[in-house]
């Protein structure tokens, strides 16, 4: 059996709308001609909920599922532009920034950093040599390769600092690119 209202807002309020979104869908090209019992004088006295129900979902009106999915879409679609405009944001205030001086490419950073490493690396290679000079013939051999042994420890601990160092910046460009 069919559910009928017998006023327009009794109507609305079985269909989730306001009074004036069913006067407004009665006017629109949709509107399905079996939706209302009119009376002698042209006046609309019953109101057919299953019927106005059904032409709704089939054209996606307000209250339907099509029309609360193309929400959910129209939202889900204004989330990515504003994401997009963020993005662009951050990237046009880092070039800013590169620009004016107040950030170094990371290219940069490392060939500087790369250059002072290697310089160093360099003269601690020297550094064995140096001390074992200076301290009594019989030490040499063995203070020499004592501090070997410490330098290339060291090395490889700082070589392990900068690669997680470096993973960590690779991370958070992407976690920005995102």
């Amino acid at each position: 059996m069919a559910r009928i209202a017998r006023s327009r807002k009794e109507a609305a309020s079985a269909l989730g709308i306001t009074v004036r979104t069913l006067n407004n869908w009665t006017k629109e090209a949709w509107w399905p001609k079996d939706a209302c019992e009119i009376d002698a004088r042209g006046r609309r006295i019953a109101w057919n909920i299953d019927v106005i129900s059904a032409a709704r979902d089939a054209y996606g009106a307000k209250g339907s599922d099509a029309a609360e999915d193309a929400r959910r879409l129209r939202l889900a679609i204004q989330a990515e532009e504003l994401r997009q405009k963020r993005l662009d944001t951050e990237l046009r205030r880092l070039k800013l920034a590169t620009e004016q001086g107040r950030l170094i490419p990371r290219q940069s950073e490392e060939l500087f950093a790369s250059t002072v490493l290697t310089s160093l690396s360099d003269w601690a290679d020297q550094l064995p040599a140096i001390i074992a000079a200076i301290v009594p013939a019989r030490h040499r051999a063995k203070v020499r390769d004592r501090l070997r042994r410490e330098l290339e420890a060291r090395r490889h601990k700082l070589r392990a600092e900068l690669e997680a160092h470096a993973r960590e910046l690779d991370r958070k460009v992407a976690q920005v690119a995102e």
